[in-house]
């Protein structure tokens, strides 16, 4: 009888780069529900600060354009890791996705699992 083992091998990289493709979208759909938020509703959060609206929209623009571009490194970092090429860059990506946060940081959370399985996998890539 043949050993299980050799029938069911997971495959991190693929597992990795699903997570990771999660998490860019996931902080995708942050940064456009962040976008779209009303401004009586900023004028509501915000309104035991000194600061004007223009300043905290401004400042919010700038964090979303931030957030859109490490969303475009995780799915890309995904995109090389389901394709098992360029470990360091998908690496470098997947580290770049912890700091995008989506509902309930679970963009961060699915980083953080695709840094592990990145690293266990490192045989695996293609150079």
């Amino acid at each position: 009888m043949a050993n299980i083992e050799n029938y069911i091998k997971p495959s991190y990289p693929l597992i990795a780069g699903i997570l990771l493709i999660i998490s860019g979208l996931l902080a995708i759909l942050t940064a456009i529900s962040t976008a779209v938020l009303p401004d009586t509703l900023i004028e509501s959060y915000f309104s035991s600060t000194n600061l004007e609206i223009e300043t905290i929209k401004t400042f919010l623009q700038a964090c979303i354009v931030i957030l859109l571009i490490l969303s475009i490194f995780s799915i890309l970092g995904g995109i090389l890791s389901i394709r098992k090429k360029l470990w360091g860059f998908a690496l470098t990506a997947a580290i770049l996705a912890i700091f995008t946060f989506g509902p309930l940081f679970a963009s961060s959370v699915f980083a953080i699992i695709s840094v592990i399985l990145i690293i266990i996998s490192k045989n695996e890539f293609k150079q």
